[in-house]
């Protein structure tokens, strides 16, 4: 089974399930070809903890995912493949004659195999209709099919117009999706998170104010952290943690996971990535959330991408070609494209003649003309920008 942290502990009940639905067939360990290398206690000491360490394949390394196991569930699981390259993976299934051995590796969610991640939550969840709003203003820009399909930090599947939207939190209750164009603005980065739900391979965790190295997400890349214990009424125990550099994609919900040295010692769900307080939802964004009435909103507002008005112009683009008269009023076109450009060629006294385009072109052949969509072998003469 793939593995993949959400915002639940999906992967604690997938596994599970499926240890109690072998229980009674006389199966004493599940095999995977996943790549963490966990290290099992030696036979004389089959009490003792199994140890999770990270794979001999960085990149491949999936401890991030399986980090909130439990000790049970990880005596019984075995991974061959955590303590080689995927690279010694494919050169063993060329040398055995594997039929898949030329098989590209998988993407996403491997056991849905051809089937899109959408189709199955869809199937198997359904859809509902509810609105995207801007966290910061309230303002009602569209609709999705329901929140379920979306995780904090997702760009992808909005159709939003304006610019880069992201999404910056949910309200369950009310299936609403916030969304903003400044997730990774400057003052969104952050270096304190919280985390609760503890969950340590040992009993005791690490130890207060210890430097340890974290994930905050699938990656091969680490964080140097601090972490320090609190205890509150809300959350029962946390974790304090601080990194040693910002990071602009810290998402509640989603897990954190920690190592000493080469070992995990397990994951805990981020409570809040913004120190103090989740992404900045305005007061009217919220307030529109909870309206009962939804046709009041009217339709979506649509957000003009209007960067283009605070940076200056650039330089025009200047092409050099003999075949026109100094100072005639023309119109150029992209050699290969019917789109016609209206440009004009500026009274330069030189030669060959300077022609000035009013916008920037893109490298490449143009033809110039006296009348609209000339095409380039009836054309007034040709030119090439090469820088």
């Amino acid at each position: 089974m793939a593995l993949r942290p959400l915002e639940t502990r999906q992967t604690d009940d997938n596994t599970g399930a499926f240890l109690e639905a072998i229980e009674n067939l006389g199966f004493d360990s599940i095999a995977s070809g996943h790549y963490p290398h966990v290290v099992h206690p030696p036979f004389e000491n089959a009490e003792g903890p199994s140890v999770v360490q990270l794979s001999k394949d960085e990149v491949k390394d999936q401890t991030y995912f399986l980090s909130h196991l439990s000790q049970p569930q990880l005596r019984r699981l075995l991974f061959p493949l955590g303590c080689i390259t995927k690279d010694e993976v494919r050169s063993l299934a060329v040398q055995m004659d594997l039929p898949n051995q030329a098989r590209k590796d998988s993407q996403g969610i491997c056991f849905l195999g051809k089937v899109k991640f959408r189709e199955f939550v869809q199937r198997h969840i359904g859809e509902m209709e509810g609105m995207l709003l801007e966290a910061e203003t309230g303002d009602y820009l569209g609709t999705h099919r329901g929140f379920w399909f979306y995780t904090t930090g997702q760009r992808q599947g909005l159709r939003l117009s304006g610019g880069l939207w992201y999404v910056v939190e949910k309200d369950v209750q009310n299936n609403v999706v916030f969304v903003s164009r400044n997730y990774y603005s400057l003052d969104k980065r952050r270096r304190t998170f919280r985390v609760g739900s503890l969950n340590w391979f040992s009993d005791s965790g690490p130890s207060d104010n210890e430097r340890l190295k974290c994930k905050v997400r699938h990656s091969p890349d680490f964080h140097d952290c601090t972490v320090a214990k609190e205890q509150t009424e809300e959350k029962g125990d946390v974790l304090e943690v601080r990194l040693s550099k910002d990071d602009q994609g810290l998402a509640a919900g989603q897990f954190a996971t920690f190592y000493r040295d080469n070992a995990c010692l397990g994951s805990d769900i981020i409570l809040d990535s913004y120190d103090e307080m989740s992404f900045p939802v305005s007061a009217k964004a919220l307030e529109t959330a909870r309206m009962e009435d939804k046709s009041k909103l009217g339709k979506p507002i649509r957000i003009m991408n209007l960067e283009h008005l605070a940076n200056p112009e650039p330089e025009p683009a200047k092409i050099y070609t003999g075949s026109l008269k100094v100072g005639t009023p023309c119109k150029c076109k992209n050699r290969g494209s019917s789109r016609n450009h209206h440009r004009y060629a500026a009274p330069v006294f030189r030669s060959p003649i300077q022609v000035v385009l009013e916008k920037v072109a893109s490298i490449g052949d143009f033809a110039f003309g006296r009348r609209n969509a000339l095409p380039p072998d009836k054309s007034g003469g040709g030119a090439s920008i090469n820088a």
